[in-house]
């Protein structure tokens, strides 16, 4: 219930609105924290599971937060976690920007 009533401050959602979207919003956060290796290691899931997370930035944050605070990791390692987060990002805001001027026109 929590997280519907953030999503309802975040989205700006009136409680009117439709809950359905909201819900299927926020299932969402749980398989992008169980993919991120924030739980498990995601060395421990399935080869196919690894692939899908590649392409979750917050597994990449989550390496280098841990590799920083934890255990001294070099830049050049920071830098190799960086580099897919810059793609990830170059493909979804471009996006997100057009839903959004479109939503505004």
């Amino acid at each position: 219930m929590r997280t519907v009533a953030i999503c309802m401050v975040l989205f700006g959602m009136p409680f009117s609105g439709s809950i359905l979207a909201l819900c299927m919003i926020s299932s969402a956060f749980l398989p992008t924290t169980l993919l991120s290796g924030f739980t498990t290691p995601a060395e421990n899931m399935p080869q196919w599971l690894q692939h899908l997370a590649v392409i979750n930035p917050l597994k990449h944050f989550l390496v280098i937060v841990k590799g920083i605070f934890l255990k001294d990791m070099p830049f050049s390692d920071v830098l190799e976690n960086i580099y897919p987060m810059i793609l990830i990002s170059a493909t979804t805001l471009p996006f997100a920007t057009w839903m959004f001027r479109k939503r505004l026109g």
